[in-house]
């Protein structure tokens, strides 16, 4: 559900930033709605039937998902040359993929 929310709220995210910026605004949003979805989850009670409350979590972290990709992916033209463009794009990915591949061991672990 989350990446469901992130697909269809990504480009209309775009479009509000490629018009009017707020850039760095949408970041933090972005960052709020991620630590809201966790708390909410953290203090949710357990449920047996029809938990609707339960919805908001991936619904958080759906919109959190949409304005990272958004606003973080597009800032990097803005950051780096444009020369070196697909070495900053490749390192994003890089450092992406190692947070996802290194990440739910270590959250395991602890």
């Amino acid at each position: 559900m989350p990446y469901l929310i992130a697909t269809c709220l990504a480009p209309v995210l775009g479009i509000f930033i490629d018009r009017f910026g707020f850039r760095v605004h949408i970041m933090v949003a972005g960052s709020l709605f991620m630590i809201a979805g966790h708390l909410i989850q953290l203090f949710i009670p357990d449920c047996t039937d029809q938990c609707s409350i339960s919805l908001i979590t991936p619904i958080c972290l759906g919109i959190s998902y949409a304005t990272y990709c958004v606003a973080l992916w597009g800032s990097i033209p803005f950051l780096v040359e444009g020369r070196a463009s697909g070495t900053a794009f490749g390192i994003c990915t890089a450092l992406q993929n190692a947070a996802t591949v290194y990440a739910p061991p270590l959250l395991g672990y602890i």
